[in-house]
Formats: C-alpha cells, structure tokens, sequence
C-alpha cells in the first residue's frame, strides 16, 4: 500500500542526506500501515506551472518571491520526490527512544531530538506519549537528482 506522510523541512534534508530512517508519530493508529509498505513524503512545495517542482527543504527562494509555498498537507502524489518503504513498526513511550533510536531520528543526542519534537508538537514531550516508531529506507531511482 501507498501512504503519504508529512516531514517538515529538516527532516526532509536528513532523509536526503541519509541520516534519518525512522520516524516517531504521535497516536494510536498504526494498523494502516504493514511492513513493506510504501511511504510517500509530503513536504512545502512550489509548481512550477511546467511540471517540475521545487522544494522548500532545498532553500529556494526567500519567501519575499512573488509566489506562496504550498503547505506540505496540500502536496500531490505527483509532486513528491522522496520514496521510503516501511521496514519496521513498534508502539513505545516517546521518552523510551534509546541513544541508537536519536541517531536514527537523524539527531546527535537526546537533547536535540526532545527540543525539536516540541518546536513540532509544544508540550506534548512531558507528558511522554505514547508514539508509533516507523523505520525505513528510502528507495532511490533514477530520476533522484540527488544520487546521480
């Protein structure tokens, strides 16, 4: 199966840069996705009106441009650049994630990781939810500008 799923612009840069290949998400719905699954990643985007796009992730333009980012929710499967297949899915505590899990998360230590997920989810770390953990690598093709 297919699934979008939204990564922020940081996240994005350390999936292309291969130090991220899990992810944590807040939530009990986790039985949509099975091992093997194919995730597609939704990030801020512009069309360029020809059929190619560029991504924010990739710091293009200032925002000060004549055009708008489309917000990452709005990204069409067509625009997407980023492919991952789901190798692995587990249910912890967010504050459960072990020093090799941070590095996986593409973040040197604990610290950073905690400070990042509440600049994207304020206040939700102290309660230490319960999180799905999703692993994955990505699959590259040939139009992957960024492995050529």
């Amino acid at each position: 199966m297919d699934h979008p799923l939204i990564f922020t612009a940081p996240m994005v840069r350390a999936i292309l840069e291969g130090r991220k290949t899990m992810t944590r998400r807040k939530g009990k719905r986790f039985h949509k996705w099975q091992i093997g699954d194919l995730i597609w990643v939704r990030e801020t985007f512009r069309e360029l009106g020809n059929g190619e796009f560029c991504y924010r992730a990739d710091d293009v333009g200032d925002g000060s441009a004549p055009w708008r980012w489309s917000p990452s929710i709005f990204m069409p499967r067509r625009a997407s650049r980023i492919s991952l297949e789901l190798t692995g899915i587990r249910r912890e505590l967010l504050l459960d994630i072990t020093d090799d899990n941070v590095n996986q998360e593409g973040f040197s230590n604990i610290s950073d990781f905690l400070d990042y997920f509440d600049k994207v989810a304020p206040g939700v770390a102290q309660f230490n939810p319960g999180v799905v953990v999703l692993s994955f690598t990505r699959i590259r093709n040939e139009e992957d500008e960024y492995h050529k």
